[in-house]
């Protein structure tokens, strides 16, 4: 998402590490807060998510919306 690549470009960090932060699978308190920074300012200007699907879910839905020949 555009969100994670902004932090990774304004830290100089990689987006994988980012993503990885997000996660919870690496430690970064300036990802941490630069994340948290972006979610405020998500939320003051209104930004709504769609409820997180498991993600075989997700995939269901995705494979039904693909017009995909076999």
């Amino acid at each position: 998402d555009m969100d994670a690549y902004d932090v990774a470009d304004r830290l100089d960090v990689s987006y994988s590490h980012v993503r990885k932060v997000f996660k919870g699978t690496a430690v970064s308190e300036p990802v941490a807060r630069a994340l948290t920074e972006k979610a405020m300012e998500n939320k003051r200007r209104g930004v709504k998510y769609e409820e997180a699907k498991p993600v075989f879910e997700q995939l269901s839905i995705e494979w039904e919306r693909e017009d995909t020949e076999c």
